[in-house]
């Protein structure tokens, strides 16, 4: 059986420190399992509940969860920062008329170099 679990920002923003620390081999990753399951018999589809204490555990291959994450975000790392900050960040972005933060970051950097330093 295949199980899809979506990439998430909140996932790679989560593990990332972790993740990113180590070299390689294989994380162990507990999943915790609620809700409702969805299934097709002879008779036709079939709801399961699942109890709120179910658990799956397995190892996740390091070098899965770096393509899945450089698949999802190419060239991206995660950037914690307060909500208000963040939101500075953005009225600067669109008053300079900046497509992005990325770009609005890029900027400030650029004018905050003292001359002959880039």
């Amino acid at each position: 059986m295949q199980v899809l679990l979506p990439c998430s920002h909140d996932l790679a923003s989560a593990a990332s420190k972790y993740l990113h620390g180590l070299e390689s081999g294989d994380v162990p990753v507990t999943l915790q399992l609620s809700g409702s399951v969805f299934y097709a018999t002879s008779a036709g589809l079939q709801i399961m509940q699942l109890p709120w204490d179910r658990e799956a555990s397995c190892r996740l291959p390091l070098a899965l969860w770096r393509a899945v994450i450089d698949q999802h975000f190419p060239n991206c790392s995660v950037l914690p920062v307060r909500h208000e900050l963040l939101a500075q960040l953005e009225r600067y972005r669109a008053s300079h008329g900046l497509r992005d933060c990325e770009h609005a970051l890029e900027t400030l950097l650029a004018t905050s170099q003292p001359a002959g330093h880039a």
